[in-house]
């Protein structure tokens, strides 16, 4: 037996250290994470630079050594004797290839059909970032293939969508997760913006006895969100509804409302209009550094002046979203309401 440093760390957390460490370069790539239970264990070079981690010794088993994508793209292109720029980072969706047009402008011909064919790809796209915030609408090009809908698979969760017509955000992956791992069995959710089903998806699919209404604005999101819930068999659970969310919501009086919107506060009425004392709010908000600390201050001000007592649960950094901004999930419950 060989023992080995390793980080350990809680299950639900084990995702967020992992980047953490991965971006100090700690986290060695040649031993196999170790899941034991409700803890994670991660190999690790070295825990000087981790302060506060919780280090043990493990038996790590090996991880086989296997060549990445992009080097057996580079060989490909040796043998074709060309010389041309690789890039580090890109998005996959099926057979769907995604990368950033910053990093890769103008790439050949030999090089698309290279990566296809050691990626097994049928289509590649250029992104150039979100065209219309309201709709969520992507501004992406096809620079390779033939385009069309593509089938993603996450945490069980089978997604359809069409590259070029909605946006998928892989980085807010930890979310999706986490609503999926919260029990909202018999409840009633309303997710007031639903896309394809980011969110609502999970929460459907892991809990029981459960009906969320699910509102989308942009038909052809609306369109495969229906679809989506076939797939998933999630017919009986969801029940997905085609307009503005201040125009199309039920009468109801939801137990937990996402407003996984980053104008969401522009929307704080329809919400309250749908609470009752005891509803749970998850607001998806963009946040400066300096204001972390006090931002959902700033979120019960604004409720409180429409007639609604919001108590602060909890909060968590999704990602980082710019310099100095980041994308923070806001869980807060009503607790008084007069509206």
């Amino acid at each position: 037996m060989t023992l080995n440093t390793g980080v350990m760390v809680d299950k639900e957390e084990a995702n967020r250290v992992l980047r953490i460490l991965f971006r100090k370069g700690v986290v060695r790539k040649d031993l196999k994470i170790i899941y034991n239970g409700t803890e994670v264990i991660i190999p690790v070079k070295s825990t000087e630079s981790l302060v506060h981690a919780d280090t043990v010794q493990a038996d790590f088993e090996e991880r086989k050594n296997q060549i990445s994508p992009r080097d057996l793209i580079s060989l490909e292109l040796e043998k074709l004797h060309v010389s041309t720029f690789i890039p580090d980072n890109w998005i996959r969706f099926g057979d769907a290839l995604v990368i950033k047009e910053s990093i890769w402008e103008n790439p050949e011909e030999i090089l698309l059909e290279t990566v296809a064919k050691k990626m097994g790809l049928k289509t590649i796209y250029l992104d150039r970032g979100i065209k219309n915030g309201h709709r969520r609408t992507p501004s992406v090009i096809r620079i390779y293939g033939p385009g069309g809908e593509v089938t993603h698979r996450e945490n069980g969760i089978i997604y359809s969508f069409d590259p070029e017509k909605v946006m998928f955000s892989p980085g807010n992956v930890n979310a999706r997760i986490s609503e999926g791992r919260r029990d909202y069995s018999g409840m009633i959710i309303l997710d007031m913006f639903a896309g394809i089903g980011y969110f609502s998806l999970h929460i459907a699919k892991f809990s029981r006895n459960n009906t969320v209404f699910s509102c989308e604005i942009n038909p052809d999101s609306y369109h495969f969100l229906k679809r989506n819930i076939d797939l998933n068999s999630l017919q009986g659970s969801m029940i997905p509804l085609l307009g503005d969310c201040r125009n199309v919501t039920p009468a109801i009086r939801a137990d937990y409302i996402l407003m996984g919107h980053f104008q969401c506060l522009d929307y704080l009425v329809t919400a309250f209009l749908r609470s009752k004392i005891g509803t749970i709010i998850n607001f998806h908000v963009l946040v400066p550094t300096d204001r972390l600390g006090q931002y959902h201050f700033e979120i019960q001000s604004r409720a409180r002046s429409l007639g609604c007592i919001l108590d602060f649960m909890d909060q968590y950094i999704v990602k980082s979203f710019g310099p100095h901004i980041w994308h923070i999930s806001v869980r807060m419950i009503v607790s008084n309401l007069l509206m």
